[in-house]
């Protein structure tokens, strides 16, 4: 124990004792409300006052009087309404007052120093702690967080020690070490932490009851307070302070905080008025108030909501600089008569100047440096401290333009400083900026207390007439035209430009406009010797200025985008005086609409002067980077071949150039397709390049584009712009060649209904058109045009001979071979006893067929196929899986099956029986069934036929329509009998169900069960099944089987199942469990469900009787209830027990007597992602709430116990609706729940915060 816990613990033992007498000590405070800048939010003036009552209740017995020393001090600032603990040195500079217990109080959240959210804090009396705590807004009225924040300002430690989290009390049950350990005060129990070693699991309920478990060094199980103010307990739990606490209390306030007292502050000055004014600063004077040692003044922009507050000075008096010109300020004073800063005054309006000026604003702070004066030629102002801005424009220098002239620049000062920077603006071209190339005419540093004298051009081409001239000084960095801010001193002045005028010329126009060039045309100036022109795209700012030129008509621009609107301007150069430029001529560049990329460049130099390619022959001349000839169109054919010349022309001496030319093939408008590069080569740039260019067999018919590109700089590219280049476009005009009869045609293949020609390809072939008819006939039958070099004829007739014929369609040149001679087949299927059945099967066909050993992978018979070599054996009164695939090379849509067995063969399938399938199915998939073998079919050699379908079901003979026929054989035998079944063992649960039995068999059979509690379906059938077994719900306690037999129609072959089910559970239990009985009482029932004897204990209270006291199985059990004569309400449980097992439990809750009112008003306000503050009305002759709280949609609601009627709830999941209720301990029933959400919907992290419901402090 130190020296300083050892005063404390005498002094609380003689405080008690009376030995030591402790007058009443008032404690001054300064309360400071804060709310957002628009005043909405933050502390009530009310609940203010009613927290500083129970605040005096709670401290009395530590002879501790709080009182106000001034009125609430509310703070109108978005910036600390959230307030962050970083925050309060700034804040409480401002605001704090000396002396007196500061109490902040933020109106939103406050934030600690590593992020989490807090209730409030304070500091200890010790090391010269400041006087001041804070506690938010919602932690101001419920849990006593402000008693709690002030017994740390008076030096109390929590119950658990001294930190917040993180580790055990010290502190032992027994008390051994209380005045050293723990809080060191020994009549308050030791406590481990009522949130958990780490303040993240209540150990108290809501009944404010500790449900720890933890234990001391000694093993010893704590048992804390709850209740104590100073401990982490439940807020409503926490309304109690112990003598040792209050005795420590009073200690330090005796001792480490008497210096507070309350001090007057003075009142606000009078007659505040503007003294001066100027375009940056505006002076104020006010008469002096008796006593004040200091004056504060603050402004804010008319309409503002936000002060700017200036430093302290001993005398009235002031200027504000470095404020905006042109606008309108409200200004404020205050003083310091020795105990801090009073009010302010009311406001005085004033505006700065500068309204109107088209010039930007530029303007500083020049309290320690400033521009004393300023001459040059007939100017010499003695000008003094402009407070960072002065216009003098009405003071004014004449010059003469081409002539130098020197100017003195004067600095004055009241500080140390050696070096100053000036510079000095002109606006030559008037345009009301000093932006301007060359507009900068002085750039110079110099001494702070000497003159500095330079010199100065006025160039030959600035404006005539008046202008401004700007003169700006900094003592730290040149400055800017227009700077603001920092230390600069800025004055304007005007300066008078005189000489001779030379003139734009008149008549600006375009005497030619290209893809890429243009050349001007204007009216000569007398007395001008050269001629500039300048040049942009229309709406651009950035002009592009050109050279001189002795005339105008000499000009010519190049390079320039085609299908562009430019604006092009020109001046003069009379002897180095340089005119204006002339007003814009306005014109467009050609090669609007034009689909193909744009190419040119400069061909100033070299250029191309001739082409000759096939039928053409230009001699172009120089076209100033590009020239569109279009207009004349060469003729070439697919597949030729032909010589090109190409002719360049030079001014300079000769060099090499690089030639290449493009064709679009394809004629898809641009030529960077393969191939289209037709020819690359060199050449001099006064001769001549040739080259051959090969037109491709592939080339698109009609007429297309060919662009010719020179550069001397290398290889140009398709779409190349700039540099020394020319390029030229022309028409081309390409046709096809003429149209051949394949050769080879002859017969490939033949079938039932079909027939395969083929031929040799022909090169310049697009399609073939085949043609047939019937030898002997007249009428060919065209068929349609197909690009391959063969063809299949369908639908033919079998054991029919046909003649064919072949043409070549050639889409390159529109023409055809016509018909070649003629070829002759016969069809197959001659001396077949069936009849045919054929069609067309281009897009679908049958691929497989699997039927018994059959298994045949067919594939498109164009129309019908022979599998009459393909046989299986099928057995009478037999069933057979028939699976049949179709496939097509087109959408898939549905298909028509159909199958036909010839069963008493006798060459047709038109007896009753023998269509054995009838199916759709997928044009691309696999349609299954069935095929039944009647008992009277003839044993022996058959015929099966199998025809599919596209648009309907077909007929056995059917020709001619979208069909595929399959014949094959089946062989006939005599039947053998079985019986299959599985399992032969089936169990079922208690609760019954249902199970199924394969069973397979090729003859008829019945089924029977020897039991009513299970049921078979189906009881007969013939061939393959799966049986169903149904078994009903067993409550029965021991198990019980059965016996399914299954056996063929004639007897001769059984089978029998083994049928098992298992016996339930004991089941016992109660519906409704709880019963809700009001204040008055009266009698309910309540129903037993069981499978068993069970018995109704007794209840154990006298206020309510269960008048059943047992049964056999479902039953019903009757409670009478007693009036309650108290407005507390009552619960108790009475247990049902079964003979066999099992308990259930019935809860019976009885209201009180209603003796005040139902919580209204309920609201739910300061919503967070993991935080929310509830509120209601408070209820007459209440003194505590019970508080019921749950996720919306959940049945469990969590219980709080609160004495205020506002609370904050901690542990909410971000983004979700939750309900509250509330029910006045005078009172028996709950408020109508209120349903709010959380805030956090979005993205947002799992990681957030506690996860259990509680109160904060």
């Amino acid at each position: 124990m130190d020296s300083l816990q050892k005063e404390v613990d005498a002094y609380v033992a003689q405080y008690f004792s009376g030995e030591v007498l402790a007058p009443q000590a008032s404690v001054p405070v300064q309360v400071h409300i804060i709310r957002r800048t628009n005043g909405t939010g933050g502390l009530s003036i009310s609940a203010w006052n009613n927290a500083l009552n129970n605040l005096n209740s709670l401290y009395t017995g530590a002879n501790l009087n709080f009182f106000e020393c001034s009125p609430p001090n509310i703070i109108n600032s978005n910036t600390y309404f959230d307030l962050n603990q970083s925050e309060e040195g700034a804040l409480h500079s401002l605001h704090g007052v000396s002396n007196v217990l500061n109490i902040y109080i933020p109106g939103g959240d406050l934030i600690s120093s590593s992020g989490g959210s807090l209730c409030g804090y304070a500091y200890f009396p010790f090391g010269g702690s400041p006087d001041l705590i804070v506690v938010k807004s919602s932690c101001m009225t419920s849990g006593n967080t402000f008693a709690h924040e002030i017994g740390h300002y008076f030096g109390l430690y929590h119950t658990h020690g001294k930190i917040n989290c993180g580790s055990i009390t010290d502190e032992l049950v027994n008390g051994s070490n209380c005045s050293f350990a723990g809080d060191d005060v020994c009549d308050t129990s030791a406590d481990p932490g009522l949130q958990g070693i780490d303040c993240d699991v209540w150990q108290v309920n809501t009944a404010c009851q500790y449900t720890g478990t933890f234990v001391d060094a000694n093993g010893q199980p704590f048992d804390p307070d709850p209740t104590n103010i100073m401990s982490y307990s439940r807020k409503q739990c926490r309304d109690f302070l112990s003598n040792g606490q209050l005795g420590r209390a009073s200690f330090y306030q005796s001792n480490y905080r008497n210096n507070l007292n309350c001090q007057v502050l003075c009142g606000p000055p009078t007659g505040l008025e503007e003294t001066n004014s100027g375009y940056a600063f505006i002076s104020l004077d006010w008469d002096a108030v008796p006593g004040a040692t200091g004056y504060q003044t603050r402004y804010r922009t008319l309409g503002n909501t936000s002060w700017t507050e200036g430093l302290v000075f001993s005398t009235p008096g002031v200027t504000w600089g470095n404020i905006p010109p042109c606008s309108t300020y409200e200004f404020q004073v205050r003083a310091d008569c020795g105990s801090g800063l009073g009010d302010y005054s009311s406001s005085l309006i004033a505006s700065t100047d500068g309204c109107g000026d088209n010039y930007c604003y530029s303007y500083g702070i020049s309290w320690d440096n400033w521009i004393e004066g300023v001459s040059m030629a007939n100017l010499n102002n003695s000008s003094g401290n402009g407070f960072g801005y002065t216009n003098y424009t009405n003071l004014s220098a004449t010059v003469d333009r081409g002539e130098t002239y020197s100017i003195t620049l004067d600095p004055e000062r009241d500080n140390n400083v050696s070096t100053v920077y000036w510079r000095v603006w002109i606006d030559f071209n008037q345009d009301g900026d000093f932006a301007d190339a060359g507009e900068q005419v002085v750039s110079t540093s110099g001494s702070g207390f000497a003159p500095v004298t330079v010199s100065l051009d006025i160039p030959s081409s600035a404006s005539l007439g008046t202008t401004r001239m700007r003169v700006a000084m900094n003592p730290n960095v040149y400055p800017g035209y227009c700077a603001t801010g920092n230390e600069r001193d800025v004055e304007d002045y005007s300066v008078n430009i005189q000489g001779f005028n030379c003139t734009p010329p008149t008549g600006l126009t375009t005497s030619s406009v290209g893809y890429s060039h243009f050349q001007l045309s204007a009216n000569l100036v007398q007395g001008a010797d050269l001629y500039q022109s300048r040049v942009r795209a229309s709406g651009s700012t950035s002009w592009t200025v050109g050279s001189w030129f002795t005339n105008p008509a000499n000009i010519v621009w190049a390079n320039a985008q085609p299908c562009t609107t430019y604006e092009v301007q020109i001046r003069s150069d009379c002897d180095g005086i340089f005119s204006d430029y002339s007003s814009s001529h306005l014109f467009t560049t050609a090669g609007c609409g034009d689909d193909y990329c744009y190419s040119y460049g400069f061909s100033w130099d070299q250029w191309i002067d001739g082409v000759i390619f096939s039928n053409l022959n230009n001699s172009s001349g120089n076209g100033y980077g590009y020239t569109n000839f279009t207009n004349l169109s060469a003729a070439v054919e697919q597949g030729g071949s032909y010589n090109i010349g190409l002719n360049a022309e030079t001014d300079v001496s000769a060099t090499t150039v690089y030639w290449r030319v493009w064709i679009d093939l394809n004629n898809d408008g641009d030529f960077n397709d393969s191939g289209e590069q037709v020819l690359s080569v060199t050449g001099n740039s006064n001769g001549l390049a040739s080259g051959n260019i090969d037109i491709p067999a592939s080339a698109s018919l009609g007429t297309t584009r060919m662009r010719i590109a020179m550069s001397p700089n290398g290889y140009p590219s398709i779409c190349g712009t700039g540099g020394n280049l020319d390029v030229e476009d022309y028409g081309l005009t390409i046709s096809a060649p003429p149209c051949p009869l394949p050769d080879n045609f002859n017969i490939q293949s033949t079938g039932v209904s079909h027939v395969v020609l083929d031929w040799d390809n022909v090169t310049e072939a697009s399609s073939y058109t085949t043609r047939r008819r019937k030898q002997g006939t007249t009428t060919w039958e065209d068929g349609n045009s197909f690009a391959s070099s063969s063809v299949i004829w369908g639908n033919c007739e079998p054991c029919t001979t046909y003649e064919f014929q072949v043409m070549t369609n050639c889409s390159n040149s529109n023409s055809n071979s016509g018909f070649s001679n003629t070829i002759t087949a016969t069809t197959q299927g001659c001396g077949d006893s069936y009849c045919y059945s054929y069609g067309l099967s281009w897009d679908h066909w049958i691929s497989g067929v699997n039927v018994a050993s059959i298994a045949n992978a067919s594939g498109n018979g164009y129309g019908y196929t022979d599998y009459t070599n393909i046989s299986a054996n099928l057995t009478k009164g037999d069933s057979y899986t028939l699976n049949l695939t179709a496939d097509t090379d087109v959408v898939p849509s549905s298909v028509y099956w159909r199958v036909w067995v010839d069963f008493n063969n006798d060459n047709d399938f038109t007896d009753a029986g023998e269509q054995v399938f009838s199916a759709t199915g997928l044009s691309n998939g696999i349609t299954t069934g069935s095929v039944n073998m009647p008992s009277t079919a003839v044993t022996g050699t058959t015929r099966m036929r199998v025809a599919m379908g596209r648009d309907n079901y077909s007929l056995p003979c059917e020709t001619g329509s979208s069909i595929d026929v399959e014949d094959y054989t089946v062989n006939i035998l005599a039947p053998n009998f079985f019986l299959n079944v599985t399992p032969l063992n089936l169990s079922f649960s208690s609760i019954g169900g249902s199970s199924g039995i394969s069973l397979s068999s090729n003859t008829s059979w019945t089924v029977t069960d020897n039991a009513s509690w299970i049921s078979v379906t189906p009881s007969s059938d013939t061939g393959n099944n799966t049986l169903t077994v149904d078994c009903n719900v067993y409550t029965g306690l021991v198990p019980r089987t059965a016996e399914i037999t299954i056996a063929t129609t004639d007897g001769l072959i059984v089978r029998q199942v083994q049928v098992t089910q298992q016996p339930a559970d004991p089941l016992l239990e109660i519906n409704p469990a709880v019963l809700n009985f009001g204040a008055n009482g009266g009698s309910a029932s309540v129903n037993v469900t069981s499978n068993q004897d069970w018995l109704v204990g007794t209840p154990g209270v006298s206020w309510f009787q269960v008048l059943t006291t047992g049964g056999t199985g479902n039953g019903a059990i009757t409670v009478q209830c007693n009036p309650n004569p108290n407005h507390n309400s009552r619960s108790a449980t009475v247990t049902l027990t079964g003979s066999s097992g099992g308990t259930a439990t019935l809860s019976v809750t009885q209201q009180g007597s209603q003796i005040c009112g139902t919580p209204q008003a309920l609201s739910a306000t300061l919503l967070k992602p993991t935080r929310a503050t509830v509120s209601w009305e408070a209820v007459s002759g209440a003194t505590a709430y019970s508080l019921e709280v749950r996720l919306l949609g959940n049945n469990s609601w969590e219980f709080f116990t609160v004495a205020t009627t506002q609370v904050e709830l901690a542990g909410f999941a971000p983004c979700e609706f939750y309900e509250f209720r509330v029910m006045a301990n005078c009172g028996n029933t709950f408020s109508v729940p209120f349903t709010f959400q959380t805030e956090g919907c979005g993205p947002y992290c799992d990681s957030y915060g506690t996860r259990n419901l509680q109160i904060l402090d």
